[in-house]
């Protein structure tokens, strides 16, 4: 995750949304702006030359040297039974630090619920949780820079994603294009002429079927048919038992999905890296407009898009699904300018997904006593009690269609607030907080439990850096679809 287009919110900010977290027997807050994001605790630190009570040491986060501090001594803590198994990043006025922590415990609206503290100490507001009433302490970022002997780490502007080449000029086009695996060969195309991307591909059988045509994949109601790149291309063909993920390209006519093995990333190559491909190499040579290589010296066939929406086939194919009205490329720069990065909380179900941060209340470890109990759908694990309130307990990855994992781990709670109270989904993993750098169009259809992957946008999220596209798991409509109706 790039820091780049983050406001530096300071310390006197005192409405909005905050992520809060656990030292201790303490709260904490810090604003979404000022959270860069949550990582796991590393077996060992970097040393460091310092002399502030609590400094731990350095983490090394992507090339950023991150000081950790625990924050136990300053407040004047012992050290407890409580693990401190996370950090939390902070970026404040263009410096960087980590706070050990224990637990992160969601995200709450703070506004009009503060009672101002000591400006000059560690939390500048105090305030009342609106779920719980518990209290919280919101942070003071510049306070704990001025802590004696902590060291001052500029943070590391990088690119977005990317090395560049020292000289690369301000000139150089950039065009954004999405990496995709099909067995043994890469394809990839512009990510404005792809319609959506198909998490779970479900393939039916279809009076089309043959040739590259593999049969057809429902989309909003409509039968669209789905196309094996590689013969259509003259490039082979696909192991289909493999080949689980659509990517659907809009035509004027309608769309048209091509399957994939694997949805990799999206990126921004310079045109220069762009090499043309010898027109003898291939059997379709027009549909091909060159080779690009990834970071991991894979090669990637370019698909030309423009040629394939000429081809009179595709056309007639795409005719037979659903007309999506493509003419709107006149504003595609302008909707990519403008996005938005949001926070996610990224994690594991069987497959990695990610959820919007502010849609999860808590986050808690799975509990000690629960009452056994089946519901009318798979997942459902039983009731516990927290905060006055018996949650119902739901396991995320069966409901996703995976098995969980027999590796002894209890895995964490995730709990969503719905009007009847709260619904806590079960997870295997936690991975971290992240901000999207691309986001799918959501669906326009409502969520199906039977098919929650295939349902779901898509979002990109940056994790070490390399990106990753996983699915859009919407956690409170999925916990409204859960609840009986009425």
């Amino acid at each position: 995750m790039t820091t780049t287009g983050l406001a530096r919110a300071g310390a006197g900010i005192r409405d909005g949304k905050c992520g809060v977290f656990a030292i201790a027997d303490f709260q904490f807050a810090l604003p979404l702006e000022e959270l860069r994001e949550v990582i796991p605790r590393p077996a060992t630190f970097e040393p460091l030359a310092a002399g502030v009570a609590g400094l731990i040491g350095a983490v090394n986060l992507r090339h950023q040297v991150v000081p950790v501090l625990d924050l136990r001594p300053t407040i004047g803590v012992a050290d407890d039974d409580v693990p401190m198994g996370i950090i939390v990043v902070v970026i404040h006025e263009e410096h960087i630090f980590g706070l050990l922590a224990s637990d992160v415990r969601g995200v709450v609206d703070r506004s009009g619920r503060c009672a101002s503290a000591d400006g000059t100490g560690l939390t500048t507001d105090i305030f009342e949780r609106p779920d719980d009433r518990s209290v919280v302490s919101l942070l003071n970022s510049a306070a704990v820079r001025r802590l004696p002997g902590l060291p001052a780490v500029r943070v590391v502007e990088t690119s977005t994603g990317e090395d560049t080449d020292e000289d690369m000029g301000a000139a150089d086009t950039l065009r954004t294009i999405i990496l995709l695996n099909t067995a043994a060969i890469g394809l990839c195309i512009d990510v404005n002429r792809v319609h959506s991307v198909i998490p779970e591909l479900q393939v039916r059988p279809s009076p089309m079927s043959g040739g590259a045509v593999l049969g057809v994949v429902v989309i909003g109601g409509h039968e669209v048919a789905v196309l094996d790149p590689l013969i259509h291309l003259g490039l082979g063909s696909l192991n289909t038992t493999k080949a689980d993920r659509g990517v659907a390209l809009a035509f004027d006519e309608g769309l048209l999905v091509f399957a994939v093995t694997e949805v990799k990333q999206i990126v921004m190559v310079p045109d220069r890296e762009i090499l043309p491909l010898p027109p003898f190499a291939v059997s379709v040579p027009h549909a091909l407009s060159g080779i690009v290589t990834d970071r991991g010296d894979r090669h990637y066939l370019i698909l030309d898009e423009e040629e394939l929406r000429r081809d009179p086939g595709l056309r007639a194919l795409a005719a037979l699904g659903i007309a999506t009205g493509t003419h709107q490329n006149a504003g595609t720069a302008d909707a990519e300018a403008a996005f938005t990065p949001r926070t996610f909380l990224t994690y594991n179900a069987g497959v990695d997904v990610a959820t919007l941060l502010d849609q999860i209340n808590e986050i808690l470890p799975y509990p000690e006593h629960v009452v056994p109990l089946t519901g009318h759908f798979p997942g459902v694990r039983g009731v516990f009690t927290h905060r006055n309130q018996a949650i119902p307990l739901l396991c995320l990855t069966t409901m996703v269609g995976h098995v969980p994992p027999d590796d002894g781990q209890p895995g964490r709670v995730l709990v969503v607030l719905v009007p009847s109270g709260r619904i806590g989904f079960i997870v295997p993993h936690l991975q971290a907080i992240e901000q999207s750098v691309w986001e799918e169009e959501p669906a326009q259809r409502a969520v199906r439990l039977d098919s929650l992957l295939s349902t779901s946008p898509l979002v990109e999220v940056t994790e070490g850096g390399q990106r990753r596209t996983m699915p859009h798991i919407d956690l409170q409509a999925l916990a409204a679809a859960c609840l009986p109706p009425g």
